[in-house]
């Protein structure tokens, strides 16, 4: 023999299926990526920079610089007082 429901319990709703989330990554982790990708980027322009400018310079001049002629620098002229 069964028992029939009782009203005094309410029901219960069935419970919702179980999710299984992953575990949330903390932003602080990309924050501290980025900043050393950066710093790495930035270290390497730093070392880098100077060959590249190097590689790249601009033909000399027709004529060359003449040795002792002022060869593009300012003439300073000095006078004992």
């Amino acid at each position: 023999m069964t028992h029939p429901p009782s009203t005094l319990l309410p029901e219960r709703p069935p419970s919702p299926p179980e999710v299984k989330h992953k575990p949330q990554r903390s932003s602080r982790g990309r924050w501290l990526w980025l900043l050393v990708l950066t710093a790495v980027v930035a270290a390497g322009a730093y070392f880098l920079w100077p060959r590249f400018r190097s590689a790249v310079q601009p033909p000399a001049a027709p004529g060359g610089a003449q040795k002792g002629r002022n060869p593009g620098g300012i003439p300073v002229i000095a006078a004992k007082i």
